[in-house]
């Protein structure tokens, strides 16, 4: 331990702090949760992906609205999507500043969809990132029996939307 001196002069056996430097680049627009992150990503953002989201995601949530719908606490949402039970895109608002935001089927007023984590593990296991299981999971196709993965997810047919997602890794 080293000694510092204190405001008064006094010698401290305090360790001294080292504070982390700032960073002088904004954030960037990023997925966040299942990789267990919920800071930017290192890998720059696809912006045709982002665009194709806005397009097929039809309402979107931020933390202070899930906050709001579900009655849990802050902490508690952002644990959903630091631990991959929610998925969250960066999107920019209306101002220009980037949210967190969560597709809103995604939650319910209990929390997240029940059959949405292992969903969302199993995409990540297929090496998806966070926008790419949004986007896989709202990709509109005649094949699923609702016109979408999440259509089939909501309406209970998790088995089949989990066994295409596992295709997915081969």
């Amino acid at each position: 331990m080293s000694t510092n001196a204190r405001r008064d002069g006094t010698p401290s056996t305090q360790p001294h702090r080292k504070t982390k430097p700032q960073s002088t680049s904004g954030p960037s627009e990023a997925a966040v949760g299942t990789d267990g992150s919920t800071g930017p990503s290192s890998e720059p953002v696809d912006a045709a992906l982002l665009a194709r989201l806005e397009e097929l995601v039809p309402a979107w949530l931020t933390v202070p609205d899930i906050v709001e719908l579900t009655g849990r606490p802050v902490t508690l949402v952002r644990a959903w999507i630091k631990d991959g039970e929610l998925v969250a895109v960066r999107r920019r608002s209306s101002e220009g500043r980037l949210i967190v935001s969560i597709p809103a089927d995604f939650v319910t007023d209990e929390g997240p969809l029940h059959h949405l984590p292992g969903t969302l593990t199993v995409l990540a296991d297929s090496r998806m990132s966070g926008e790419e299981a949004i986007e896989w999971l709202y990709r509109p196709d005649s094949s699923w029996r609702t016109g979408s993965a999440i259509s089939d997810l909501l309406a209970g047919h998790k088995t089949e939307v989990r066994r295409r997602a596992q295709e997915l890794a081969y």
